[in-house]
């Protein structure tokens, strides 16, 4: 896994076809992907924002979080996973491998 020390979590997305509302949840790890809720540390869309006006314009994208924001105490590992629906539970297609949050080096 890949340690994060209390800094910017930064998540390459590559869709060959992406939809105006595909987006990045950062959940504890261990969840399983194919019965998410809301649970999520935070989340954003593959636009890099929380207010799409469209689908990222290249299947190629970079969305970022700040380590500090993630709203989940009770764990410090974490994976980031991409979901392209919205009926719960939701159901990721790809999952990150695992990383942790560290204070310290």
């Amino acid at each position: 896994y890949d340690t994060v020390f209390n800094d910017i979590i930064l998540v390459d997305v590559k869709v060959c076809y992406p939809k105006k509302y595909d987006w990045v949840g950062i959940y504890e790890d261990g969840t399983d992907p194919q019965t998410l809720v809301d649970n999520y540390g935070s989340w954003i869309y593959t636009c890099g924002d929380r207010d799409c006006k469209g689908p990222p314009s290249t299947p190629e994208s970079q969305v970022l979080f700040y380590a500090q924001n993630l709203t989940i105490a009770s764990s410090n590992t974490y994976r980031a996973y991409l979901i392209q629906d919205y009926k719960k539970p939701y159901q990721a297609s790809v999952v990150s491998d695992n990383f942790i949050i560290s204070s310290r080096c």
